[in-house]
């Protein structure tokens, strides 16, 4: 279970990182990016020097592969950014772009091609409803697998990577209202019968690609006060479900991670 439940993550993270090339978004002023190509090609011109009066306004400079920056102006041809992180910090480039917010320049096209945003890792949250069709029950002698008709209502958490607006798991708490079949062999009954259990539930959902899901979930069935009688031998006790192609609500976010660190 531990072997499978790692190739699931490993397989929802190689999906957002291959979505990740393909994502178009809006350049806006006050959001961070990242960038994506190395120090080959000189894209970007200098407007503003540092504090310190070091690089002088006008002259160009080559793009670091993989800094932050922060978006100040943008126009319909040009962006004007300053860095955040520069990753040379054992040159004087590293003061340079750090100390006292030199600006630089570069057009909207080349921006666009060679940028990415850096999104919250965090999404959001969303309530929704949500069903759990299977559920593995007991061990041993009194293992069981059934599958439910229940309904619940969920707050549910996003979370994902920074190169991607979705979440790739979410993780929820979730209250309903579940149908239990009784009989014979699990409770005190005689004759098979449906009881109604309140059902508390945390689970977890990875999403494989926008239309492939797997979910994972613990939670526990409380009988009512009517059927408590029946001796179910599963009442108040954990069960696992798991499901395949859950939908919840998409969790995005349009607000990048504004911090310096990665």
């Amino acid at each position: 279970m531990k072997a499978l439940i790692t190739n699931i993550l490993f397989l929802g993270l190689f999906s957002q990182t291959c979505l990740f090339a393909q994502d178009d978004f809006e350049v806006k002023s006050g959001n961070v990016y990242r960038f994506i190509t190395t120090q080959v090609q000189v894209l970007s011109t200098q407007v503003r020097a540092n504090a310190q009066g070091l690089a002088p306004a006008g002259q160009q400079v080559a793009i670091p592969w993989n800094a932050k920056i922060l978006v100040q102006v943008v126009d319909e041809k040009d962006v004007q950014y300053s860095y955040l992180t520069y990753p040379d910090s054992n040159s004087d480039n590293f003061k340079m772009y750090n100390e006292g917010s030199p600006l630089f320049r570069m057009t909207l096209q080349d921006f666009k091609k060679y940028a990415r945003p850096v999104y919250r890792n965090y999404k959001g949250a969303t309530v929704g409803l949500y069903t759990v069709p299977f559920r593995l029950r007991g061990k041993g002698d009194t293992f069981d697998f059934e599958s439910s008709l229940a309904l619940q209502a969920n707050l549910v958490f996003g979370l994902g990577s920074s190169k991607s607006k979705e979440s790739w798991l979410d993780a929820s708490v979730g209250l309903g209202l579940s149908s239990i079949n009784l009989d014979s062999l699990n409770s005190d009954v005689t004759q098979g019968r449906t009881a109604s259990a309140l059902t508390i539930s945390l689970g977890t959902v990875i999403k494989l690609n926008r239309f492939a899901n797997f979910g994972i979930f613990i939670g526990k069935d409380f009988l009512n006060a009517r059927d408590r009688s029946t001796a179910w031998i599963f009442n108040k006790k954990t069960w696992v479900g798991l499901g395949i192609n859950i939908s919840f609500n998409d969790i995005a976010t349009d607000k990048t991670n504004t911090g310096s660190g990665q």
